[in-house]
């Protein structure tokens, strides 16, 4: 991967979160329900912002050849809440660098496993990554998804 930086985003970079989030929206989340409103309202760069300075969320954003490409957070140590890349960049492994650079901090506080309730087409890749299904998808309007857990073995 040619230039890659991983950064600890400031509130600088709320507007591109929230913008990459939005543009990926249907690809998880179609149509428009109430729950599906209340992602987006949580999804703007206020709200992004707010919780780039929350000490609930671990945030780490991808930078390729100095471009904006993907974004992770992790909630309470323990819950991959979002993983997004921007299509352009999507399959070069930044997810999977990403997730592994979570997982690493996680296991660094001792965190023994990780959750994320998976997009219905994230399934595949939170599998490749060791994740397991736990009990079925969960659908709250429109938007479904499927719980998922991962075992975090120290490193040696």
């Amino acid at each position: 991967m040619q230039n890659l930086r991983v950064i600890t985003p400031d509130a600088s970079y709320a507007r591109p979160i929230s913008d990459l989030i939005l543009l990926l929206r249907d690809d998880f989340a179609p149509g428009d329900d109430a729950e599906i409103r209340q992602f987006i309202a949580l999804s703007s760069p206020a709200a992004i912002a707010e919780k780039l300075n929350d000490a609930r969320y671990w945030y780490r954003v991808a930078l390729l050849d100095d471009a904006f490409a993907g974004v992770i957070r992790l909630r309470d140590q323990s819950h991959l809440q979002h993983l997004f890349i921007e299509p352009r960049f999507q399959r070069l492994g930044l997810g999977r660098k990403l997730c592994e650079l979570g997982f690493d901090y996680l296991r660094e506080l001792g965190t023994p496993s990780v959750t994320v309730n998976s997009s219905l087409r994230a399934i595949g890749f939170y599998e490749k990554l060791g994740f397991h299904r736990e009990g079925e998808p969960i659908c709250k309007g429109l938007f479904c998804s499927q719980p998922m857990r991962l075992a975090l073995p120290p490193r040696n």
